[in-house]
């Protein structure tokens, strides 16, 4: 809760407040300025991820082996047709390639959320930031 302070001569009540000297205010901009360019920087880093796995392909399917050997993938069903299967096989190098492709659609949408988020944020602080500066 703010304090308030009393002038004896007056008896006015003033209500001092955290805003009420200039390098308080100073800090907090300086603060909130900072902190968008961390979350600049965190932006660009994600963007730059986001491209990185999308340019060494990515896929998004389930994983189902037969005989305990034979992976094959299987896709979602599109417009209520039959799920569709791609077979793998038991080569362990395959199998790493298709676990690795599997792996990066989920970290493709890891990353879309995080900078979904990230522009939530952004947009947040530049709506309140207007919000401040029209009562001004």
């Amino acid at each position: 809760m703010a304090k308030q302070a009393i002038d004896k001569a007056t008896k006015e009540m003033h209500l001092v407040t955290t805003w009420d000297r200039k390098e308080d205010a100073l800090k907090k901009v300086a603060e909130v300025i900072k902190k968008l360019q961390g979350l600049e920087i965190e932006y660009n880093e994600k963007k730059t991820a986001l491209a990185d796995v999308e340019a060494m392909g990515y896929d998004y399917a389930g994983t189902t082996y037969r005989a305990g050997k034979y992976l094959y993938l299987v896709y979602p069903s599109v417009n209520g047709q039959e799920r569709r299967r791609k077979y793998i096989g038991a080569d362990p190098e395959k199998i790493t390639q298709a676990m690795a492709m599997l792996n990066r659609g989920v970290l493709r949408d890891k990353l879309k959320r995080e900078i979904t988020s990230l522009e939530s944020r952004v947009q947040s602080v530049g709506y309140n930031l207007d919000r401040a500066l029209q009562d001004w």
